[in-house]
């Protein structure tokens, strides 16, 4: 016996909870969810890092390059690249000195 029922947005039935009813509603809403699994996995992973290392990554992108890049360069590079972000980062928190909120975004 088919159960139907209706709500303000239309008749339901029982067919729309069948497993391969709409495959294609299905798999968008897979690629949907695994989408918005990168996105929670993201913002895990920004949340688990400490505030110099959420401050290391914005230079880090501010000077055009990802952690990925940063790991394919030699080391004599990432040497350089290093001294040049803790520079950055001084001049940051000196500029900043006395201010609330220098390693941590109080801005929200």
């Amino acid at each position: 016996m088919p159960i139907s029922s209706v709500t303000a947005f239309g008749p339901i039935t029982s067919a729309m909870f069948q497993p391969n009813a709409g495959s294609s509603a299905s798999a968008g809403a897979s690629g949907a969810t695994s989408q918005g699994n990168s996105v929670v996995q993201d913002f895990l992973d920004y949340a688990k890092m400490s505030p110099t290392e959420r401050m290391r990554e914005e230079i880090l992108k501010s000077l055009g390059m990802t952690e990925q890049q940063f790991e394919k360069l030699s080391p004599a590079q990432q040497q350089a690249m290093n001294q040049k972000i803790q520079q950055i980062m001084l001049q940051q928190l000196q500029q900043n000195s006395g201010k609330t909120g220098q390693l941590v975004n109080v801005s929200a």
